[in-house]
């Protein structure tokens, strides 16, 4: 059922100013409110959340445009509110209805649709030899650098000559973002250059098909964007159906982005819509706006008009507020205008240049369609959707003309939501009466940076999703956003996300500490507060628990502060471990650390960290089934198994030097690291008396540690490797030192020496050396000399004198040992 059908408007108290931004009506609780206060950009400030009516919560969130795959930063939005979302509904039970869009025809799905088609035909094109793909290739990428290097030199002189303020930052970030794309060019040209170009000119003249093919694929892999733009003009468009072409690309990266989602852990939304199935919707939409006065159809285009829409009472650009009116277009002497760079990010890479509007931040509701791209019908003529009607319709159709929340990433403010709110609210303006306002709250999640950029498609600074999860759990993730604030900037880095797997590992310790002690008989000794003198450590961790909890609830209601809320959690786990270790956990509380569990549990599962049942410790997967009952029925056998592996191991360990002795242990090590872990099983031998730990986990997960734990172990036999080297080469030049320097003067240090001893006897110009100098040639000599004898005695091999046919043979063996242990390195890098 349409929420239209059964939502009422919200009734509001009088309105706030805050900062430069526009009136804010805060709605009027109709129930008890929630303690939770929320970053509300509405206001750019933090805000009591009232629903607008009783408890139920009707969220929109603008979802993916579906041209590529989906990186980590669009996992930083999808996942944030994910969190936020399962806070709201799981822990402060508010009844939420939310709603995701895709945005399934847009510029960009449009230019990569198209060009990846036209790029398909090209390579299958019997005309394209490897020979002129590379040449197109390198003309097209030499193109793009000429005009990325014109361009370049453009924004640096805008970069001297505009004045100050909010456009002189704007110009300074788009000229870094822009240097950082002319490299990416230059990056792609190098290689080419070296990845096709040179083995191309290597191929024999009778080079198979098969290999040219695969440079040919590698040439498509290096340069397809330049390649594929240039491919992209008229003549060759008219051979497509493109109305297909952006419908098959979009349904495939839909599926992607989806398969992404789950894999994440992401709760599916409660309705999922798609712009191209509301088409006629969106035409009604724009017409009634029409009819309300507020658009008007310039070029078989409509564009909404803002002067119409201020002069109605409305106010324009209520998330980043641009200063005075006039729909922010920039009067002189007012500092905070509507940039080129923002009207250009509002109409899109593929906007008609050619229509005339009224003023000209006025933007597209509807777009004329050029050759080559989508086209529905409309009462103005074939056209397709502008970018922001789509999210106003889908929402307001499945939502209503009032939503509680709005959310998407912070670079969405304006143009996108600033203009969804303008439309929507011109659209419903008779309802809306002197309370002008379509949302009451709009959420933004910061943005995600990789070396002090955000993180996009066109800088080539991105790791996809199924990257990341290729090196990384779904729950290592989650936990790296947990420990973030989720409105502010996050930055995803090798720290960042070892910091994060850290807590997560001292989590899981947590939990097979306490499931060690859940199997013990704590019936059959003292029970009550035990541990300490009166029970003291037990009173002191149950003080820390009832601690945390009020600690974790303010946190939440904090606009939902994860990150002081997971440090009260981590600080439970440091307090508990601290406890364990008190008496070697003699009487450690089995109740009172399963309440400890069952809380962290409960936070953690409701936080997405665990998906489990009503049992404590983390999920067998990096946040997918739970495992408490599975390992309730295994512990008995795993038990025996553990024990039975460690008497075999102490029977090897007594009789080491036995080759039997030897295979069993590797069958050992060979249960512990293969056969277990592909059961889900992991086993952790501890040092002295103390029993083998296991835990049940997902395999997946488990072959990544066993992975890491290898090639931990690989890199710390290579350094030790790379140390011996380094030894052998010393020991190298000094036995080359002791075969060919036989004295330790120079040549021409001195004029004449003694035969027998090796003193010098005269300077170089003949005269006697007097006494001084001959105290310090002894002494340099005797140096030398107890040096050579060191290195006979304590280096080369053998007993008795020793002389240079034994240095001889030993640096031929130095030399052989180098040789080896260098090869075992390379061996080792691969």
């Amino acid at each position: 059922m349409s929420a239209q059908g059964t939502s009422t408007r919200p009734s509001y108290n009088p309105p706030l100013l805050k900062d430069n931004h526009p009136k804010w009506y805060p709605p009027t609780a109709t129930t008890t409110p929630t303690l939770l206060r929320v970053s509300n950009s509405l206001t750019g400030s933090v805000e009591t959340f009232v629903p607008g009516d009783t408890r139920k919560v009707l969220w929109y969130t603008c979802g993916p445009t579906v041209y590529d795959v989906s990186h980590v930063g669009h996992a930083r939005a999808y996942l944030t509110f994910d969190i936020l979302r399962r806070i709201m509904e799981d822990y402060f039970q508010l009844d939420i209805l939310y709603q995701i869009n895709t945005t399934d025809v847009d510029d960009k799905i449009i230019l990569r649709a198209r060009r990846n088609a036209l790029l398909d035909i090209y390579v299958k094109d019997t005309s394209t030899t490897l020979e002129k793909a590379l040449s197109d290739a390198t003309n097209a990428l030499q193109e793009e650098i000429e005009a990325s290097d014109a361009k370049t030199l453009q924004m640096e002189e805008t970069v001297k000559t505009v004045k100050g303020g909010r456009e002189k930052k704007e110009a300074e970030e788009l000229l870094k973002v822009q240097r950082l794309k002319h490299s990416n060019l230059l990056t792609t040209l190098s290689n080419l250059e070296e990845q096709v170009a040179k083995p191309a000119a290597a191929l024999p003249k009778d080079a198979t098909a098969a290999q040219k093919s695969e440079l040919l694929s590698l040439l498509v892999q290096i340069a397809r964007d330049p390649l594929s733009a240039k491919l992209d003009i008229p003549a060759n468009r008219a051979s497509l159906d493109i109305n297909a072409v952006c419908d098959a690309h979009a349904r495939k990266y839909e599926r992607s982005y989806m398969d992404d989602m789950d894999a994440l852990g992401v709760r599916p939304p409660d309705v999922l819509t798609r712009v191209t199935e509301y088409i006629p919707k969106i035409v009604t939409f724009i017409e009634e706006i029409v009819k309300n006065g507020f658009a008007y159809e310039s070029g078989g285009s409509v564009y909404l008009d803002l002067m119409a829409y201020e002069k109605a009472g409305f106010d324009y650009r209520k998330l980043k507020p641009c200063g005075p009116a006039k729909a922010c277009g920039g009067e002189e002497g007012e500092a905070e205008a509507t940039t080129e760079a923002e009207m250009e990010e509002g109409e899109g890479a593929l906007a008609d240049t050619s229509a005339e509007k009224r003023h000209p931040n006025d933007f597209a509701l509807w777009k004329t369609s050029k050759p080559g791209e989508p086209t529905w019908s409309s009462p103005w003529g074939e056209g397709r959707p502008g970018w922001h009607i789509e999210c106003s319709v889908v929402a307001t159709d499945i939502l209503g003309p009032n939503l509680d929340i709005h959310a998407g990433g912070e670079d969405l403010k304006f143009p996108h939501h600033d203009n969804e709110i303008a439309q929507t609210e011109a659209r419903y303006a008779s309802q809306y009466g002197d309370t002008k306002q379509w949302c009451n709250f709009f959420f933004h999640a910061g943005h995600l940076h990789i070396k002090g950029l955000k993180m996009s498609k066109s800088l080539k600074n991105f790791i996809t999703i199924g990257q990341a999860l290729e090196k990384h759990s779904a729950r290592s993730l989650r936990m790296l956003f947990l420990l973030q604030k989720w409105d502010q900037p996050m930055t995803f880095s090798d720290q960042t996300l070892d910091d994060a797997k850290s807590k997560e590992a001292s989590i899981v310790s947590f939990f097979h500490q306490v499931k060690e002690l859940a199997r013990r008989d704590y019936l059959s000794k003292k029970v009550g507060y035990v541990s300490g003198e009166d029970g003291v450590y037990d009173r002191e961790l149950a003080s820390k628990l009832l601690d945390v909890q009020t600690t974790v609830h303010e946190a939440l209601c904090d606009n939902f502060d994860t990150p002081k809320a997971m440090e009260a959690m981590l600080e439970l786990v440091s307090a508990f471990n601290v406890y364990v270790r008190k008496e070697e956990g003699e009487y450690a509380s089995t109740l009172l650390s399963m309440r400890i569990a069952r809380y962290l549990t409960k936070m953690f599962r409701m936080l997405g960290l665990t998906n489990d049942a009503d049992s404590f410790g983390l999920d067998l997967g990096g946040g997918g089934e739970g495992g408490g009952d599975l390992e309730t029925t295994l512990a008995p056998y795993l038990d025996v198994l553990v024990d039975f592996r460690e008497e075999i191991r102490q029977l090897a360990f007594a009789h080491k030097g036995n080759e039997l002795a030897q295979i069993l242990l590797a069958k050992c090590d060979d249960l512990r690291d293969d056969k277990l872990v592909d059961a889900g099983v992991a086993l952790e031998d501890r040092p002295g008396d103390q029993k083998a730990l296991w835990k049940l986990s997902s395999p997946d997960v488990l072959r990544k540690e066993v992975q890491e734990r290898k090639e931990r172990a690989l890199e710390a036999a290579i350094r030790k490797l790379e140390v011996k080297v380094t030894r052998i080469e010393k020991d190298v030049q000094a036995a080359q030192d002791y075969l060919s320097v036989t004295t330790p003067f120079g040549p021409d240090e001195y004029g004449s020496y003694d035969e027998a001893s090796g003193m010098p006897l005269t300077t170089k110009d003949g005269e006697v050396l007097g006494k001084g100098p001959l105290k310090k040639a002894k002494k340099k000599l005797d140096a030398f000399e107890k040096k050579r004898a060191d290195f006979l005695k304590k280096k080369v091999p053998g007993d008795g004198e020793k002389n240079q046919e034994d240095v001889a043979r030993y640096l031929v063996s130095l030399e052989s040992e180098l040789k080896e242990t260098k090869d075992a390195v390379n061996a080792m890098r691969g």
